[in-house]
């Protein structure tokens, strides 16, 4: 090999890395901007009123137990079903309010700030849930 193929060879070892940093940076940059979870357009799917009753509920109860603002003698009543394996009774029925028509993903967003934020914050003043201005 000349002296010319090793250099070469050199110069393309001292490539890669930088190649590797390059694509590691596109594609750690080109994800969607943090607290992105909503559709600004009116695109995306529209969520599942019932289904997220049902996950809020079970969040909700749970939350004013341990947080102290649910005596533990009203939490059944709070979580009380419509018969066996049935709907919260509290879910029955429920839908949005006229015109607030949220996306799948910001009512997923709700559920996983209710999952993780300190149950000292009462349910009602979790922003992520505050869906049209008006809550749940």
């Amino acid at each position: 090999m000349t002296s010319t193929g090793r250099s070469e060879s050199k110069g393309r070892a001292r490539m890669i890395p930088r190649v590797l940093a390059g694509i590691i940076a596109v594609l750690a940059l080109g994800g969607p901007s943090p607290g992105h979870v909503g559709s600004c357009d009116g695109s995306g799917e529209q969520a599942d009123a019932a289904m997220f009753c049902e996950a809020y509920r079970t969040y909700h109860c749970a939350r004013e137990l341990s947080g102290g603002r649910l005596p533990p003698e009203q939490y059944g009543d709070c979580t009380r079903r419509t018969g066996a394996g049935g709907p919260y009774a509290f879910c029955t029925g429920f839908a949005f309010t006229p015109g607030c028509e949220p996306t799948q993903r910001s009512a997923d967003a709700c559920i996983h700030a209710l999952d993780v934020t300190p149950v000292a914050v009462p349910t009602a003043d979790v922003a992520q849930c505050d869906f049209c201005g008006g809550g749940v």
